[in-house]
């Protein structure tokens, strides 16, 4: 679902392997009943096109995505302390 929300909003690959990663990390040490997956996945797209310097405003992300800004914007310190703030991913897309 990350994979076909990122090719909706025409982000590059790096972004889609960011946000993937940040969402297995986050679930790697939060239950999935404590934390809504589906919401959470929203902002781990959001937070990988910051990172991944293809940033995308929060209203237009939200807007493009047919989703709350609020939904999105509240979960982010929730993932940003989860991932324990540890947001360099390696992946094979970086260049």
């Amino acid at each position: 679902e990350i994979v076909k929300l990122c090719s909706r909003l025409s982000y590059p690959v790096k972004v889609k392997a960011t946000a993937l990663m940040f969402f297995k990390r986050f679930f790697l040490y939060n239950s999935c009943i404590n934390y809504n997956p589906a919401r959470f996945m929203l902002t781990c797209i959001y937070l990988a096109g910051k990172i991944e310097e293809a940033y995308i405003g929060a209203e237009e992300f939200c807007r493009l995505l047919s989703q709350d800004i609020k939904a999105v914007l509240n979960n982010e310190v929730q993932l940003l302390q989860g991932l324990k703030f540890d947001l360099i991913v390696h992946s094979p897309y970086r260049a």
